[in-house]
């Protein structure tokens, strides 16, 4: 593997468009560019050297029944089919009524024929852990492989009428996502898209192999001027990540039962924070699964200003063919 992109420091957006439509997914939540004269004052986005932040908007009082909630959507400039991708991640979104995602999709109109990946997702309080899933057009499916971390489950196909919205997934432990996530430290997710598969690996900040740290550290892309002088003079050269070294992935879904190639094509990274929509909206995850108060609308036009630590912090991500 060699280092194509890396997504870090200041100009960590500048790798990214600003998704600014209605969300498709029914949220209680606009999607705004935080770079115009009217919404930078809000500050939902934030990059240093070391550390990337998007967030709600946690400021006003709802009062309307119609009214949203500013947010933050993402979606990467280049495109990718295959790859190994290291996402590090300081701290995730959770509490009622968020749905926070870092998935891979094609954003045209070609959804789900060219395949969705999520790498991270979660629900409300997000205490049931991460959900690895696809998302796919006819023909994809998930078998027990019996090498994976997490608890496998589902088929990959939408359906008719797109009515599978939950594709299948691997859900991880309560280390995974949330409070014991954030409390931990976090740690850094690997996503490896192959001819043979899509392998997910999760790594807890004090448990990250040496060969991914080394790599992301040291690493320069290609396009980096004086690339090669720093890479000869470095004291601690820089090496390919090592998949196979890294022992059972949280999950795994094979080619034999979902012809990766035929599924999975031109894809963006994707980050964002949902509220409400088409899952943690649902009665049957809102209330029944999560335990959340009331109804999910409701609560998050009443109690926005409840949710300061619905963001996401990142590391950086690093992209490698």
């Amino acid at each position: 593997y060699t280092l194509v992109d890396t997504y870090t420091g200041a100009s960590f957006f500048d790798k990214f468009n600003y998704f600014t439509e209605e969300d498709p997914t029914g949220g209680v939540v606009e999607y705004i560019n935080p770079t115009l004269p009217t919404t930078s004052h809000l500050n939902l986005t934030h990059a240093t050297s070391t550390s990337i932040i998007l967030r709600i908007d946690t400021s006003p009082t709802l009062n309307s029944t119609a009214a949203k909630i500013k947010s933050i959507r993402i979606e990467s400039l280049p495109r990718y089919t295959t790859g190994l991708f290291i996402f590090d991640i300081r701290h995730t979104p959770h509490g009622c009524g968020l749905w926070p995602a870092l998935w891979l999709s094609d954003t045209s109109e070609n959804w789900p024929n060219n395949g969705e990946i999520d790498v991270l997702e979660a629900t409300n309080r997000g205490g049931g852990g991460n959900v690895v899933s696809l998302h796919t057009g006819y023909g994809c499916r998930m078998v027990q492989t019996g090498i994976v971390t997490g608890h496998e489950s589902g088929i990959c196909d939408v359906g008719d009428g797109k009515a599978n919205v939950m594709g299948c997934g691997v859900r991880g432990g309560v280390e995974t996502y949330g409070s014991v996530f954030n409390g931990n430290g976090g740690g850094v997710y690997t996503l490896e898209i192959h001819p043979s598969g899509i392998k997910v690996w999760f790594f807890p900040r004090g448990e990250i192999p040496a060969d991914i740290t080394n790599a992301i550290t040291n690493s320069k892309p290609p396009n980096n001027k004086n690339n090669h002088k720093k890479r000869n003079t470095t004291s601690n050269p820089p090496t390919a990540p090592q998949p196979p070294t890294w022992g059972p992935p949280l999950a795994h879904f094979p080619s034999t039962t979902c012809p990766i190639r035929n599924h999975f094509n031109n894809l963006q990274i994707i980050a964002n924070i949902d509220l409400c929509g088409q899952n943690a909206g649902q009665s049957s995850t809102y209330t029944d699964q999560d335990g959340c108060p009331g109804t999910c609308e409701e609560y998050v036009r009443e109690n926005v200003q409840t949710l300061r630590d619905a963001y996401w912090e990142f590391g950086g991500f690093w992209v490698f063919q």
